[in-house]
């Protein structure tokens, strides 16, 4: 049986009074969410947060009164209510940006590019690199390849706003010092 795995959720308050939810999570079977480096982030009003965590707990009952689990947070058996109660309560334990950033080792990657080397030397977008990957990597000609990383300065909130919402393919790590 496959479930999701919710490994971390951090809650940031920007000033223009939205949130980000950074959010580490993963499945049973694969790899995605172990390291710490491996957050993704998405900007939500504090109305929809509050909504879609809500929208969790429809038709749904906490672990301890229902029939299965649907979804581990952390070690813990959970369901989709619990999720939603999760969310809530890290929404609560909010920090500003600024404090955010103070109190935690907070990094930021953002892939701005693929420079192709072999079979051909050419600059691709991440999003043609993507599409042609397998074609690329089958080609029988072999394929060796450099990623393009800039790394934004986690002190302009705004830059980093900007970049999230425009779907830039970034990723996050938190740590504590």
């Amino acid at each position: 049986m496959s479930y999701s795995i919710i490994f971390e959720t951090k809650i940031v308050k920007l000033s223009d009074g939205r949130i980000i939810h950074f959010d580490r999570s993963g499945c049973n079977n694969d790899n995605a969410g172990r390291r710490k480096d491996d957050f993704t982030a998405k900007i939500y009003t504090v109305d929809e947060f509050v909504q879609k965590a809500e929208s969790y707990k429809k038709n749904s009952k906490p672990y301890k009164e229902a029939d299965c689990m649907e979804l581990k947070i952390g070690s813990r058996y959970a369901t989709m209510y619990d999720y939603g109660e999760h969310l809530l309560r890290m929404l609560k334990r909010a920090k500003p940006y600024a404090e955010f950033i103070r109190s935690l080792c907070f990094y930021v990657n953002h892939l701005t590019g693929i420079q192709l080397h072999k079979p051909e030397e050419r600059f691709m977008t991440v999003a043609e690199f993507d599409k042609e990957f397998y074609k690329l990597l089958y080609s029988g000609s072999g394929m060796t390849y450099t990623r393009l990383m800039e790394y934004p300065d986690i002190k302009d909130e705004e830059n980093l706003v900007r970049l999230i919402e425009a779907g830039e393919c970034l990723s996050f790590e938190i740590r504590n010092w």
